[in-house]
């Protein structure tokens, strides 16, 4: 019979493994990325609620994510370290989920219809570092990360 870890004990152990992951690297979308840079093929399209929309290619997408990953690593990200997404859906997540996992970083997206002591739990829980906040959020997020434990998080709008 197999011997059940709890939760915080998996976390711990994958924390302390030192060698790389094995298997197939699950970076290997980069090269593809990059292979792609140059291209102006669309690669994404999102439009609002309001019905505008806009569109991106390759090229641009690729940009984006690259200078959001120097941003994160500007501000001393690493892998294995967790960001939170707090945000309806938008090009701007996509982009930042991007760049994360091209650095190795975990991603915790935030529900927005979760009450502040749920999110103050889960972005204490996740050990958060930096969270990605739309405008329409901020004030409230602010209030959450002003309580205990949590004022270390950065936000980002």
């Amino acid at each position: 019979m197999q011997r059940v870890l709890p939760l915080s004990d998996r976390i711990n152990h994958a924390r302390s493994v030192s060698k790389e992951v094995s298997g197939p690297d699950f970076l290997d979308f980069l090269p593809l990325l990059h292979a792609r840079s140059e291209s102006d093929s669309v690669f994404l399209i999102f439009c609002d609620s309001n019905g505008h929309r806009v569109a991106f290619t390759y090229r641009e997408f690729c940009e984006m994510v690259c200078r959001t990953a120097q941003f994160l690593q500007s501000n001393g990200l690493y892998r294995g370290d967790r960001i939170a997404t707090i945000s309806p859906n938008h090009w701007q997540t996509v982009v930042h989920y991007f760049a994360c996992w091209i650095l190795g970083l975990v991603v915790v997206p935030v529900n927005l219809g979760e009450d502040d002591d749920r999110i103050e739990y889960i972005l204490e829980k996740a050990s958060v570092k930096l969270a990605f906040v739309r405008d329409d959020y901020t004030e409230r997020i602010e209030r959450i990360i002003g309580r205990e434990d949590l004022s270390h998080i950065q936000i980002v709008r």
